[in-house]
């Protein structure tokens, strides 16, 4: 028969590895979750955590760029047969793929012109897409076609952005000047994304305008337009309340161990990586079983504050601070386990389609200063 102390132990590791799941930043990877032999998170949650970190993008010179498209939900990479998700980050991408890709990412409706080509069927997956890009002005194809199997250019990527996101870029900046750019068709869309930041080139001055773009390339050229987006900025007061009382609420659900409470108020404030995460603790911490001799309380400290640390107008970054949490768990003789962690977070978030803001990714602050 297990003794009460070996319950208890494995309980304080349980509860440990709950806090490193809420408060280890996103870099966790999935051999990272099991802290120690019986205690670990249900195998499907921990599948669930393991797809938002795909492991060939690890020491990838876009690993943050893409990981974050992930962790959001912009982009959902390849369920490969050994179970993993890749994202392939140094393969090609062909035109429908980009196209796609960017009406997703923007959550674009068809507009009101048609456009239709010879070589995208009504039963092609990427018909939907391909067709409300044309309508809307952003691809124009070559002659009746559109080749939507051909891989993308650099330079074609570029002027599609430009297009896209012409509305809500910044004007003015200086372009770069790029070797190998003649004066063609894509120099104006090639200078004006140059001059707001959103492609930089390569170190030798040049950008390499028909250079086959890789995926990476393109997910970075994209994520960059969705940060620099200034058109329509979220209300600061708004999204900083937001996020006040996502803190408030759901610590407030954690201290009562209203477990059907948090699980509804993390699919009402968060998306994503930061929706799989905490749900993830949630599953752990609910899953305990009752134990007459055993009792866990949760206390708060402090009040929580958000500051908005970067925003456009899809996506920002806003800190939260000021709350403590500390998980004591007692026994017949007394506390017999506490562990204390400050809740400071650094928190992803990203504007719906409905309007709405959402929390999609953490890193933790361990400091005055954010990482």
């Amino acid at each position: 028969m297990t003794s009460a102390k070996t319950r208890w132990a494995g309980l304080c590791l349980s509860l440990a590895a709950t806090a490193t799941l809420l408060f280890a930043p996103p870099a966790l990877a999935q051999d990272e979750l099991d802290l120690s032999e019986g205690v670990s998170v249900p195998s499907a949650e921990e599948l669930e955590l393991a797809k938002y970190f795909p492991q060939d993008v690890v020491g990838h010179w876009a690993e943050e760029t893409m990981l974050d498209l992930v962790h959001a939900e912009v982009i959902s990479g390849y369920a490969e047969n050994s179970g993993e998700t890749t994202l392939r980050p140094n393969n090609p991408i062909t035109r429908a793929e980009f196209v796609t890709l960017l009406v997703r990412a923007l959550h674009l409706q068809a507009g009101a012109a048609t456009k239709t080509f010879t070589d995208v069927r009504p039963t092609d997956w990427h018909h939907p897409y391909v067709t409300t890009a044309a309508s809307l002005g952003l691809v124009s194809g070559t002659g009746a076609a559109f080749e939507p199997t051909r891989n993308i250019t650099r330079d074609e990527i570029a002027a599609i952005i430009a297009r896209a996101f012409e509305a809500t870029l910044p004007t003015g900046g200086t372009p770069k000047t790029f070797t190998d750019v003649p004066n063609y068709w894509a120099k104006p869309a090639i200078d004006r994304m140059s001059a707001v930041g959103i492609i930089n080139g390569y170190a030798n001055g040049t950008f390499g305008p028909r250079n086959q773009a890789t995926r990476a390339e393109s997910m970075l050229m994209m994520r960059n337009a969705l940060a620099a987006e200034q058109g329509h900025l979220p209300d600061k007061a708004l999204l900083t309340q937001l996020i006040v009382r996502q803190q408030e609420e759901s610590f407030a659900a954690m201290k009562g161990a209203n477990w059907p409470r948090f699980h509804q108020l993390n699919e009402h404030y968060n998306i994503g990586y930061y929706r799989t995460l905490i749900g993830s603790m949630a599953t752990v911490l609910s899953s305990i079983p009752p134990d007459p001799n055993l009792r866990i309380d949760y206390e708060l400290s402090g009040t929580p504050t958000a500051t908005i640390v970067e925003s456009s107008d899809r996506f920002a970054v806003v800190d939260a601070r000021g709350v403590g949490l500390t998980m004591i768990v007692s026994g017949p003789e007394g506390e017999i386990y506490r562990d204390e962690q400050p809740s400071d977070e650094r928190l992803y978030v990203r504007k719906l389609p409905d309007g709405t803001w959402k929390i999609y990714s953490m890193h933790a602050l361990n400091g005055p200063e954010a990482p």
